[in-house]
């Protein structure tokens, strides 16, 4: 069933053969003992394509809840032998990653030394299923989907610049004040309009600048070297806002807040190594 799975996803014998490291005539042989078995035609081979018979689209619609059950018996059968193993394929953005993964990842793997991580760094959008990862770390609000997620905290827009910035250009005391300003922004967060809220209002900004990049580091980079405003998630800045390297304004306004979440699919839920590698994140981030 896996190699006729693989074979249609890759769309060759040859392809499927170096995804599941088997000789072509290996591959070949599965697939034309699993007709055999079946009674039945389930591919079209050609020498230039393959394609799926009618029996075999219908098999084949069949076969993923057959062998995502496989998947977590065998996961029972690990898992009650209480020692946490598994290949865990990871993905989150690239500054949440090195900020959050990175000083974990070594306390988990010491702590389950037979679990295998392969961490993708990437700042666009994965989907889960289609390219087999177990879990995603996102920022922002879900969209509905059958994927999983679970919590990991949440992180508040900051409005910052710098001293030297604030300097030349002034402090702006109210959000319609920011039109003055040059405003830089994280096109992935927050485009050309600002948000903001007081105990009677809430505003939201329309703001112009000069720079906009769809990268919230260098974003908060320039902002650091007194370029403009900024108005961007707190883990970019709270370091800086530390030393005093940028200047928090309009801090008696309420910002939008956005919730960070692990993501995972359904066919993953029972498995041992994945729930250790979420709560071990969610009991030691902060």
């Amino acid at each position: 069933m896996q190699v006729f799975r693989e074979v249609v996803k890759q769309g060759s014998f040859s392809a499927a053969g170096n995804s599941l490291n088997l000789v072509n005539s290996a591959v070949s042989r599965q697939v034309s003992e699993l007709e055999r078995l079946l009674g039945t035609k389930l591919l079209y081979r050609t020498t230039r394509a393959l394609s799926l018979t009618h029996d075999g689209q219908m098999y084949l619609e069949k076969i993923d809840e057959i062998l995502t059950g496989v998947s977590e018996l065998e996961q029972l059968a690990e898992d009650s032998h209480l020692t946490v193993r598994g290949s865990l394929k990871v993905t989150a953005p690239t500054f949440l990653g090195r900020h959050i993964l990175e000083p974990l990842l070594p306390g988990f793997l010491i702590q389950h030394p037979e679990v295998k991580v392969s961490l993708l760094l990437v700042d666009r959008f994965i989907n889960l299923v289609e390219e087999g990862f177990d879990l995603a770390i996102r920022v922002g609000d879900l969209p509905d989907s059958s994927l999983f997620s679970r919590k990991m905290g949440e992180t508040r827009l900051k409005c910052v610049a710098s001293p030297d910035y604030l300097k030349k250009a002034g402090i702006p005391e109210t959000p319609k004040e920011l039109s003055k300003h040059n405003c830089l922004f994280d096109s992935v967060v927050s485009h050309k309009k600002w948000a903001f809220k007081s105990a009677d209002s809430e505003y939201s900004i329309e703001i112009d600048g000069n720079t906009a990049v769809n990268n919230g580091e260098m974003v908060a980079q320039m902002a650091l070297s007194g370029v403009g405003i900024v108005y961007l998630p707190d883990f970019f800045v709270n370091q800086s806002l530390v030393e005093g390297k940028v200047v928090e304004l309009l801090s008696e306004y309420t910002l939008e807040t956005y919730p960070i979440s692990m993501l995972y699919p359904h066919n993953r839920h029972k498995s041992m190594a994945l729930k250790s590698l979420m709560d071990y994140i969610v009991n030691n981030c902060r």
